[in-house]
C-alpha cells in the first residue's frame, strides 16, 4: 500500500528547526521547546517523517511530520 489515508492524516503534527548545526543540537531544542516536545510526545502520532535541507554557507533546515 505505502499511501497515507485520510484516517491517518486526521491528527498531524510539525516540528521545524533552523540555526543548528547537526541533528543532535536540533533534536535538543525540540526537547527544550514546550511546543515540539509536546509533539514529539504526542500518544496519538504513529508515524513519522523526517527530512533535512541544507542551503548555501547556513545551517540546515531539519524537520520531523507527525501523523
Amino acid at each position: 500500500s505505502g499511501g497515507m489515508s485520510k484516517s491517518d492524516l486526521r491528527t498531524w503534527g510539525e516540528n521545524i528547526s533552523y540555526g543548528h548545526y547537526n541533528v543532535i543540537y536540533a533534536h535538543e531544542g525540540f526537547m527544550n521547546s514546550k511546543g515540539h516536545r509536546d509533539n514529539l510526545l504526542q500518544p496519538a502520532y504513529k508515524n513519522a517523517i523526517v527530512g533535512l535541507e541544507y542551503s548555501s554557507n547556513k545551517s540546515p533546515y531539519f524537520t520531523i511530520n507527525f501523523y
